[in-house]
């Protein structure tokens, strides 16, 4: 099996599309499609059906991206192996709120590419509810959120810091009837959040 074809295949699942694909690898399009067709007669499985004008996973194709990332993430493994940190190869796929990325993260991230710096990061914006699933259906290799708990024994949690918060109410706002520290209430009055 040829390894670039599971990479094609990956960069697919991670643009969108063949054309998509094909721009970040730096092919044509039809290498991507031959690639595709490639890796559908090795494993005598459809990966793509035409929905349309476009091309979309079959069942079967998205079921075996997670095993196509742990193939990758092996190849990426034995090819850092016995390797310093600044000779670490790879793609590493965080997903963090803008929140955190805007106002905690950049100097992390530029003591890492300082490290690091050949390894590609790859960052996406999610809510922090739904970063613990990217992280568990192997769409993102790391997650860094707020924590909002619920991660059952599937994913290894590190809490990394406190971080104070701070919430602005209109001086309007009475804050004898209106307590917002108390759960489970339904309350009428306008609230902006994020993350």
């Amino acid at each position: 099996m040829d390894i670039k074809n599971l990479k094609t295949l990956r960069a697919i699942a991670e643009t969108g599309s063949f054309q998509a694909a094909a721009n970040q690898l730096n092919y044509a399009q039809s290498t991507v499609t031959f690639q595709v067709q490639q890796l559908e007669q090795e494993l005598s499985l459809q990966l793509f059906e035409k929905v349309g004008r476009k091309m979309v996973f079959t069942t079967a194709g998205k079921n075996l991206l997670p095993a196509v990332d742990r193939i990758l993430g092996m190849v990426t493994e034995m090819q850092n192996y016995g390797k310093a940190d600044a000779e670490l190869t790879g793609d590493l796929r965080i997903a963090i709120p803008d929140t955190l990325l805007t106002y905690r993260m950049q100097p992390i991230l530029k003591a890492f590419h300082v490290q690091v710096p050949a390894v590609q990061l790859s960052l996406q914006m999610a809510n922090c509810f739904a970063i613990p699933q990217l992280v568990a259906n192997g769409t993102v290799d790391l997650g860094v959120h707020y924590d909002v708990g619920g991660y059952g024994n599937s994913l290894a949690v590190t809490r990394l810091r406190d971080i104070p918060l701070v919430l602005v109410a209109s001086a309007q706002l009475d804050s004898r009837t209106v307590d917002l520290r108390q759960a489970h209430q339904r309350l009428t009055c306008a609230l902006i959040t994020d993350d």
